[in-house]
């Protein structure tokens, strides 16, 4: 993993500060296969669950259980299908439109860690229904990719053992603005580039503040929308009984905690939703 030291630090806020003097706002990238969050439950057609869910994940909050299951048992079976391009059926999934909008949303947005999963449907024999199979264009370096930055989360879940919620997105916050520097190429925008290669746009901050969240037991939800009329993702957690939120990308190139644990009207200043 990329450790940014100062000289990272002070590119990135070099970065930021010729932006925002130039009136341009943030050109940041949200990729193409983005569908907009909405964790609103619908209903799952999957297999029986286990009944213990560490079986499945180790995720403590934040996740659907039937499409973390479904998605576990097709990344189980990558390491026997090589390096050579494929497309995966998703086990167990079937659903209609709604149904299918709301796994590849869940996929995009709390699963794929990589950025490298793309998702299509076919008629099931069922009028109506879907199945769902996804591309992969390498499927054991993918496996070999989402392993190594789940392992990297977790591990850094458990310093936070013990600690009040509060206090975890804090550190959270801080972990990633220290470790990653802003992707002025735009080419980067996964969790595992921002977590493992040190680097990403919006989206790869957002997403690693995302699961990060999920492994210490944190409800958060990634928050797209504009600034400056561009592109951008942030994100939002729930502490006691109320939102606040974290642009933790703007904290890493600026250096501050300014967009910390925010309420609403105060984000709504420079951020449009």
């Amino acid at each position: 993993m990329i450790r940014p030291g100062r000289k990272g630090r002070r590119s990135g806020q070099a970065v930021f500060r010729a932006i925002m003097r130039a009136g341009l706002g943030l050109m940041l990238l949200i990729a193409l296969t983005y569908i907009p969050a909405d964790m609103s439950r619908v209903r799952a057609e999957t297999v029986p669950l286990p009944e213990d869910p560490s079986a499945y994940t180790q995720k403590k909050s934040n996740y659907i259980p039937e499409y973390e299951y479904c998605m576990h048992r097709l990344f189980s079976q990558l390491p026997e299908l090589g390096n050579e391009p494929v497309f995966v059926t998703v086990p167990g999934f079937s659903g209609d439109m709604e149904e299918v909008n709301a796994f590849a949303r869940y996929v995009y947005q709390n699963y794929d860690y990589t950025g490298r999963l793309l998702l299509s449907y076919l008629p099931s024999n069922v009028q109506g229904q879907y199945i769902l199979q996804v591309r992969l264009d390498n499927p054991g370096e993918i496996y070999r990719m989402q392993e190594a930055v789940e392992s990297e989360l977790i591990r850094f879940s458990r310093t936070l053992d013990g600690m009040a919620e509060r206090d975890k997105v804090i550190a959270i916050n801080g972990w990633i603005a220290a470790n990653a520097v802003y992707d002025t190429t735009l080419e980067k925008s996964s969790c595992y580039s921002n977590i493992m290669e040190g680097t990403s746009t919006c989206n790869g901050y957002a997403r690693a503040f995302l699961a990060l969240c999920s492994y210490s037991g944190i409800i958060c939800e990634n928050v797209r929308g504009y600034t400056d009329g561009k592109l951008h993702m942030w994100n939002r957690v729930k502490l006691g009984d109320g939102w606040e939120y974290v642009d933790v990308t703007w904290n890493s190139m600026a250096g501050s905690d300014r967009w910390l644990l925010v309420l609403e009207a105060r984000m709504r200043m420079d951020h449009v939703w």
